[in-house]
Order: C-alpha cells, then sequence, then structure tokens
C-alpha cells in the first residue's frame, strides 16, 4: 500500500444478513464489490484528486502523463479495485443500522490470517480468455487510512511509494521506461480504495481489495440493486495452519470465521440456537453470540 506496515488484529468484522452468512459458510467465499460501486462515492475521488495535486513535486517529468492516465483507468471497469469491507469492532450500533437492516443482520468476525491468504476464486466461469483462465487474481489486506487531502506529506508518501514499485516493476521485467507512467498510475490507483475522509474514521476499517482483473475478465459477476447492476468479483477464503485449532475439530476443518454476533433482533435466542446448529452441520465451530446493544428495530 505504499506506507509502513501496520500491525492487524487478530479478527475483524464483516456485517451483513443472514442470507448471506448461509452463502459465506456453504461457498466459503466473499463477494468484493467495484470499487465505483461503494455507497461512498468519495473514496477513490478523493484520494486521486488529492495525487493529481501533487503528480507536479513528486514527479515533475511525468506529471502529465500520469494524470492522464489516472483519468482513464477511472473509466475502465475491470482495471479498478474489488472491496470486501470489516472493521475492528464486532458489535456496533452504527454497523447494525447501515448494513443489517429488519433484524436480520450478523457479523461474521474472520480469522484475520486466513483473509491474508485470499484470493479471487480462479476457476474460469467464461470460456472468452482461456490463456487468461490460467492466471490468479489474488487479494491485498490493509487498513484504512483516514485523509486530509490538505495534509500534503501523506499524499506525497504514497506517491514515492509507487514510484519505487513501478520502477521496479518495470526494470525487473526488462520493459522500455514509457511503461512507466502507466505502471505508476495503476499503482496509485490501486492504493486509492485504502484511503477515505477522515470524517469516517469512527469505522476503523479494514479492507480486502482485489486489484485489477485486467487479465481475469471471466471472473465478473453481477447483482443487481433498485438502480442498476453492481459488478463484483468471488473471494475465496482459505483455512490457515496460523489459526489455533478448536476442539472436536479435525486439524484440516476450515478455520476462517471466529467468532458470529447476531444483531438486534426480536428472535435473538432462536437465531443464536440456529446459527450454532447451521454451523454444527457445516463442520465448524465459531462462538455464536447475540448483540450486547440494547437497540430495538420496529
Amino acid at each position: 500500500m505504499g506506507t509502513e506496515e501496520l500491525a492487524f488484529p487478530e479478527v475483524v468484522y464483516h456485517y451483513t444478513t443472514m442470507d448471506a452468512l448461509l452463502n459465506i459458510i456453504d461457498k466459503r467465499q466473499l463477494w468484493a464489490t467495484n470499487s465505483r460501486y461503494l455507497n461512498d462515492e468519495s473514496e477513490n475521488r478523493l484520494f486521486i484528486e488529492a495525487v493529481q495535486g501533487r503528480l507536479h513535486v513528486c514527479v515533475p517529468g511525468y506529471a502529465d502523463l500520469v494524470g492522464n492516465h489516472l483519468s482513464n483507468v477511472y473509466k475502465r471497469m475491470v482495471d479498478l479495485p474489488f472491496i470486501t469491507s470489516f472493521t475492528e469492532i464486532g458489535d456496533s450500533l452504527t454497523h447494525w443500522r447501515s448494513y443489517c437492516p429488519d433484524g436480520n443482520g450478523v457479523s461474521i468476525g474472520f480469522n484475520v490470517a486466513c483473509l491474508l491468504n485470499a484470493e479471487a476464486n480462479h476457476e474460469p466461469e467464461i470460456s472468452f480468455q482461456l490463456e487468461a483462465g490460467t492466471m490468479r487474481a489474488t487479494a491485498d489486506f490493509g487498513q484504512i487510512r483516514y485523509l486530509d487531502p490538505s495534509h500534503h506529506p501523506t499524499i506525497d508518501e504514497a506517491i514515492h511509494a509507487a514510484v519505487t514499485d513501478s520502477k521496479a516493476f518495470v526494470e525487473s521485467n526488462g520493459y522500455d521506461m514509457a511503461m512507466f507512467p502507466n505502471e505508476l498510475a495503476f499503482r496509485i490507483f490501486w492504493q486509492a480504495p485504502f484511503y477515505k475522509d477522515h470524517s469516517f474514521l469512527n469505522e476503523r476499517e479494514f479492507r480486502l481489495q482485489i486489484n485489477s482483473i485486467r487479465w481475469r475478465q471471466d471472473l465478473l459477476r453481477f447483482r443487481t440493486t433498485r438502480s442498476t447492476l453492481v459488478p463484483y468479483v468471488l473471494v475465496t477464503i482459505p483455512r490457515s495452519d496460523r489459526v489455533k485449532p478448536k476442539l472436536g475439530l479435525s486439524s484440516d476443518a476450515w478455520n476462517a470465521i471466529d467468532s458470529i454476533t447476531i444483531g438486534p433482533t426480536p428472535n435473538k435466542e432462536l437465531s443464536i440456537q440456529a446459527v450454532e446448529a447451521f454451523c454444527e452441520t457445516r463442520g465448524i465451530c465459531p462462538i455464536v453470540k447475540g448483540s450486547a446493544i440494547p437497540y430495538r428495530d420496529w
């Protein structure tokens, strides 16, 4: 991400519906949404506009070229990152209200050790790109940085890190330096979803990101909303040997989920029992509990 490595918590939480919980456990996958289709449309633009204002300082000889490439990347869906969001907070009233309406929500605690090895589902769905279908689209996991666009050192640090990585990529692959502005634009853009406006600081968000499916367009899927189709990709979450096995489970059991918190609902005890039973039928044993927040959604 072009910044110093941050210490991750052992578990982060994904708020979603009961229906999604069933699919996540059955498929061992999450949905990663194209970054232009997230709820906060300012996310990418906030960071990219801040970067464009500093290119003349950080890479004066390439500022115009990189700026043009950034504008073009924004228009190509398959070059944009795909995102799944998490938070450090496992039982948050704000998140219940935002992501789990109608008393039908859960907070799934994922072991970060498993998320660090995630990748886009690599089985090709469409045959028009057979050669590309052998390529894997890996994921990055990182913490959101909350940005004040006027704080130039943060922006400059991100640009310089992208410059270093881009030059290394071009040189190690024997490409002409004419490739450098284009590669730099991609690497800057792939950082954008890890920056949000500082007003969102209380979300304490982490993200799992597929940087690009430029060579894996067969992975692209769509779901419907009230006003549009939303592009997404499936992200497979593997087990990890770094997660301590739970008593009674086989050593190779899927251990990506640490806990499931049932959101505010009039049927809390019934929901807990049903989720526990479902997990047992799927060979997993997360901690299942109810939200401690005394909130009632009429």
